[in-house]
């Protein structure tokens, strides 16, 4: 449940935060949620809701139940974020001219890496188990 409280925050922070356009930061706040509500807010808050949870409480059918928590691959856009992310990082080690914050950045993009590759086929490997149970009983 944590994950979701955290997706519901990054929604609101993204919502006031500042963008560059032009190489201008705009900070007017219409301009800038604006500008949030035309791209990455319809990745952002698909994800940040737990769809999944909501139909397995409402719902009897555990068949149904099962069906639905497939639904869980709309958190996945979050990873386009992730991406993003990424990006952002490269753009940083660009502009650093004194080669100091690049051996940072380098730690920190290895690390996070790491950390999201483990994510997503941790992700993987249980939609897996749950979508397709015979394929596992036949890896075992």
């Amino acid at each position: 449940m944590y994950i979701y409280v955290y997706m519901y925050i990054d929604v609101n922070i993204c919502i006031f935060t500042a963008y560059v356009w032009q190489g201008v930061y705009v900070t007017d706040l219409k301009l800038i949620a604006r500008n949030y509500l035309s791209g990455w807010f319809w990745v952002d808050v698909p994800g940040s809701i737990p769809i999944d949870k909501i139909i397995t409480y409402t719902t009897n059918s555990e068949e149904m139940a099962q069906t639905l928590r497939a639904l869980r691959f709309i958190r996945m856009l979050k990873m386009v974020r992730a991406v993003k992310f990424l990006n952002k990082l490269s753009q940083l080690e660009e502009k650093d001219r004194s080669g100091s914050l690049r051996t940072v950045l380098k730690v920190f993009r290895a690390l996070f890496l790491m950390l999201f590759s483990a994510h997503f086929l941790g992700c993987m490997a249980e939609i897996l188990k749950s979508q397709c149970p015979s394929l596992i009983s036949h890896i075992n």
